[in-house]
């Protein structure tokens, strides 16, 4: 899946803050669903791990054990700002979408060991 237009806003080691511009246009939002397009949970945890891998140095491609929990709707033509953390503790990274202020999806996803 293609990424939106990203703009990194904070960069730590094991932290990244990131605004994500979403568009209508977005391939993310066909299908999902017709007359009133949703950004799908299974398209947020892809872009988690594919942002991490760009900025973080994550090496996995694929997201086999994971949780994500939705509070509110992702709509087209909003920008976000996505929170990504390693927490190397727990062999995991932590993840946070929050549009407007307010949360609205966090998960998490198991790190294979390196």
């Amino acid at each position: 899946m293609n990424l939106p237009h990203t703009e990194v806003m904070q960069a730590q080691p094991d932290t990244v803050h990131l605004q994500l511009s979403l568009t209508t246009d977005d391939a993310a939002f066909r299908g999902h669903f017709p007359g009133m397009p949703v950004l799908a949970g299974v398209v947020q945890l892809d872009w988690a791990l594919q942002l991490a891998r760009l900025h973080l140095g994550v090496r996995q491609r694929t997201a086999t054990d994971f949780q994500l929990r939705c509070s509110r709707l992702i709509v087209p033509d909003r920008t976000l700002l996505l929170k990504l953390r390693l927490n190397r503790a727990k062999g995991r990274l932590e993840f946070d979408y929050w549009l407007g202020g307010e949360r609205a999806s966090a998960g998490h996803l198991r790190l294979e060991p390196p």
